[in-house]
């Protein structure tokens, strides 16, 4: 009797510790949830999320060409002065984008490119079919690049970032000045056959893989 008692005991005791260590675990998925929404509502750029929050805050809402904010302006102003002094602020657009990230543990993320708004059409276009193929396209971001080289040296030897604007050699080059060339994972750049490669030139972009001497990784449209 005591001891079918104390198993009694024992199955009791692990009935509360599996209790407990389940609500833990459901408090963590909860907050894990809030997170990847919190992501997408204040879209925090390479924020990770998931297909249950994309659905929360809406799939159309994800994919939007938006006016400059005040704070990429000022980024682009303090770029490169000289060169970007026949630019207005007008004349650049914001494209936010779901990604694909096969490589990442949490492979839906947020992207955000600055870009002329002649194409920022075509880039809305490009980077959501990218999405809906589940193309890998390791992060789209923002940033003015006045040395994009010790950046990728300083988050990864291999980080494939996504970007318009490339403020480096002389004379600059005037498609990045302007927001009208791509660069595209530079570290993994798409071949010949690449859906991105395809797409980017239904859009009217000229891709370097094309020339014998150019860089896969490079795309570029005329104003």
């Amino acid at each position: 009797m005591k001891k079918k008692f104390l198993n009694l005991f024992a199955i009791a005791i692990i009935g509360v510790l599996v209790s407990a260590s389940c609500s833990e675990i459901e408090e963590l998925d909860r907050q894990v949830d809030e997170m990847h929404l919190n992501n997408l509502k204040d879209w925090v750029v390479n924020g990770s999320t998931s297909e249950n929050a994309i659905a929360q805050f809406g799939y159309e809402n994800c994919f939007k060409v938006l006016p400059l904010q005040d704070y990429y302006w000022e980024d682009y102003q303090n770029s490169q002065h000289d060169a970007t002094a026949t630019m207005n602020r007008s004349d650049l657009m914001s494209v936010r984008s779901l990604v694909y990230c096969g490589t990442s543990m949490s492979p839906l993320k947020t992207g955000e490119i600055i870009c002329n708004k002649t194409i920022a059409n075509d880039l809305l276009a490009i980077f959501r079919a990218l999405y809906e193929a589940k193309y890998n396209v390791d992060a789209v971001i923002p940033l003015f690049m006045n040395n994009y080289q010790s950046l990728t040296e300083q988050a990864n030897a291999s980080s494939n970032n996504t970007f318009c604007f490339h403020f480096m050699g002389t004379p600059l080059p005037e498609a990045h000045v302007k927001g009208l060339a791509v660069v595209l994972n530079p570290y993994t750049p798409p071949t010949a056959d690449d859906l991105a490669v395809k797409l980017f030139k239904q859009h009217g972009f000229t891709w370097g893989g094309d020339s014998a001497d150019g860089k896969r990784y490079y795309f570029e449209k005329k104003e």
